[in-house]
């Protein structure tokens, strides 16, 4: 089966952003209030992220979403999946990570980063992505703070 990669940056995310907005809230089931799919369309109106849409190109029925941002590090560049929501991953999985591949050569970024559950790892694995290394969280109440001043 044969899929299409969109990629979409800027203002051309606006007449797409009701008809994305479901499938980026479901790649956001598991965040943890970082981000809102308006905010991460946001992003991608003021071309701070790329959203991407795959179709399958039989029927052109929308397969699947995923948000992307640069990120620069001092020592190298990378391509953050900020987040991914779709149905069938396993047959469009390749021709998504080969779009992300072209956009890091093209923009000179050394590595592709995921985020994302324990699970994600056996359907990123076969596609090169390897664990290095484990986010820890410790959510700090206001009560909790301590003011320096």
């Amino acid at each position: 089966m044969s899929y299409e990669i969109i990629k979409v940056i800027g203002s051309s995310v606006e007449p797409l952003r009701q008809a994305v907005t479901p499938r980026v809230v479901d790649a956001l089931h598991h965040a943890h209030g970082e981000v809102t799919a308006k905010g991460l369309l946001d992003l991608v109106a003021e071309q701070k992220a790329q959203l991407w849409l795959v179709y399958k190109e039989l029927d052109r029925s929308l397969c699947a979403v995923a948000v992307t941002e640069v990120r620069i590090y001092p020592e190298l560049s990378a391509l953050l999946i900020t987040a991914l929501s779709g149905v069938g991953i396993d047959w469009w999985a390749r021709a998504l990570h080969d779009a992300f591949k072209e956009f890091c050569y093209e923009y000179g970024l050394k590595r592709m980063e995921a985020v994302g559950r324990k699970g994600f790892e056996r359907k990123l694995g076969p596609l090169g992505f390897q664990p290095i290394y484990t986010v820890y969280v410790n959510e700090v109440d206001d009560e909790q703070v301590i003011r320096y001043n």
